[in-house]
């Protein structure tokens, strides 16, 4: 049995709190930096039509760009603690969204993202972190371990949602939260705050994706173990292992 549970949910906790306030201030320094790669923090779109998303990573954040931004070169995964110290009186009067998923979902998504998809950042974690491991059980053994464990909580792709989504006390600080197991509707329904004259495009998904998540999950203690790590996701979004949709 799996014997480390409440470390595992502390760390969690602990990024919405210590590690959030830590990310936001490194994309607060990141702001000019990005200006100066032509790419935006926020959008010309989000000025445009009074909104602004807050991409959760592997929550479909790449389709939603591709579908609202066209070309506009736009820095992914900032937290919206940055945003709204970066423009206050932007973020104070926007309509500000996310998209969040299972994390049981999420991670299995996030893990074949990292180890199979051939990107710069995906091959720097492979090469320090995934280097031995090959699959998505040795990745949850691996996990057990607290140091390994908390390394990956650190990483963007595997970070709890909250940190995307809530300040430093935890609080959501964003006007509406969109389920990513109904993402045409919840896209289509957001057509009442700005218009979604496009479809949403499939991006970013692995091979993996044709297969029910919870099929990956054999032992009981791998469940426990997501449950943990993501607790405060799991309440504070309602989820559970068996919630598919």
């Amino acid at each position: 049995m799996f014997n480390t549970v409440k470390d595992a949910a502390n760390i969690g906790l602990s990024l919405t709190g210590r590690y959030s306030a830590r990310y936001r201030d490194i994309w607060i320094k990141r702001a000019a930096w990005v200006e100066q790669e032509d790419k935006t923090l926020i959008p010309q779109w989000s000025r445009t039509h009074n909104a602004l998303i807050i991409q959760v990573s592997k929550a479909a954040g790449s389709s939603l760009k591709a579908a609202l931004f066209e070309d506009e070169k736009v820095e992914a995964h900032c937290p919206a603690s940055a945003y709204r110290a970066i423009d206050p009186d932007f973020y104070a009067q926007a309509f500000v969204f996310a998209f969040v998923r299972n994390p049981w979902d999420r991670l299995v998504s996030a893990f074949h993202h990292i180890r199979f998809k051939d990107y710069p950042y995906n091959r720097t974690v492979v090469k320090e972190d995934f280097s031995d491991i090959e699959d998505f059980d040795t990745f949850l053994d691996r996990l057990r371990g607290f140091a390994f464990r908390h390394k990956m909580l650190t990483r963007m792709h595997f970070m709890p949602q909250t940190y995307f989504i809530c300040d430093r006390t935890g609080e959501i600080i964003a006007d509406r939260i969109c389920r990513f197991e109904r993402l045409q509707t919840e896209y289509q329904s957001l057509s009442e705050h700005f218009p979604t004259p496009k479809a949403l495009p499939t991006i970013n998904t692995g091979k993996q994706a044709s297969k029910d998540y919870r099929s990956f999950y054999k032992q009981d203690w791998a469940v426990d173990l997501v449950r943990s790590m993501y607790a405060r996701d799991c309440d504070l979004f309602d989820y559970s292992f068996e919630l598919a949709s």
